[in-house]
């Protein structure tokens, strides 16, 4: 990693210590299990010793880091040269990901992680993922879930303001999103038209970070995440989706 990526991904770190040693945190989330520790925990359910894995949209790994260490290679691809900072990974490719250069049927897993907001076209890029999947693999997805007011309000947010909001709330870059596939039934839908079935999906509500610096509408993010996880009929309208989308075994 750069010098330049690192001390990012530290800044950004910093931050979310921070958060997490606020009082709000710890007076309403003091045995927190955050949305990438549940990503975390499917993903490494799916690596079998010696996995090739893609990891699409990878970019240069200052805020997502999961752990490859069972995997026999890992092939990061993205469209930004930033991911040649990126040091999780064994080899890259610089390409769009409705267009990857590889080979069919050639790996078991393909991760992509706060990449699928960002596609303008979902369908073309989960054809590929589906190509280079040997029978039986799977891709392991997380994005958030546009049903959740933090999304809707973002949508009403011009892009142009979007990026230096997103730094200010949260400490780190952001990137034109689209957001074509980010309630279940379209991304569900979208990946089954691909030919990939969906075998489990997580609806995961965070922590109210963003109003960590907005106390007065803490509690209000804290009453929505308790209202929202009351009952399973409302999972739909929680932040996260995590899932997990198999290609049929031959």
């Amino acid at each position: 990693m750069s010098d330049g990526q690192d001390a990012a991904a530290r800044a950004y770190q910093a931050r979310r210590a921070r958060q997490r040693a606020s009082f709000w945190f710890r007076r309403f989330y003091p045995d927190y299990i955050s949305e990438d520790q549940v990503f975390d925990q499917m993903l490494a359910a799916q690596i079998g010793a010696g996995a090739l894995i893609v990891d699409a949209g990878c970019g240069s790994g200052e805020i997502s880091r999961p752990d490859y260490t069972r995997a026999r290679a890992v092939i990061g691809i993205d469209r930004d040269a930033e991911l040649a900072a990126n040091t999780q990974v064994t080899w890259r490719a610089q390409s769009d990901l409705e267009s990857i250069p590889l080979a069919a049927e050639c790996a078991d897993v393909v991760v992509c992680k706060y990449v699928i907001e960002h596609l303008a076209s979902p369908p073309a890029v989960f054809r590929e993922f589906a190509r280079v999947l040997r029978p039986g693999g799977c891709v392991v997805a997380h994005t958030p879930n546009t049903r959740h007011y933090v999304q809707f309000a973002a949508r009403l947010i011009p892009q142009q303001f979007h990026f230096g909001l997103v730094r200010a709330l949260c400490g780190r870059a952001s990137f034109p999103k689209y957001r074509r596939a980010n309630t279940p039934p379209r991304l569900i839908q979208a990946m089954q038209a691909a030919g990939l079935e969906c075998e489990r999906m997580t609806y995961f509500e965070s922590a109210p970070d963003y109003f960590q610096n907005v106390p007065l509408l803490y509690p209000l993010g804290v009453a929505y995440e308790r209202w929202v996880n009351a009952s399973p009929r409302r999972a739909e309208w929680r932040l996260n989706l995590i899932g997990v989308f198999r290609k049929p075994a031959r």
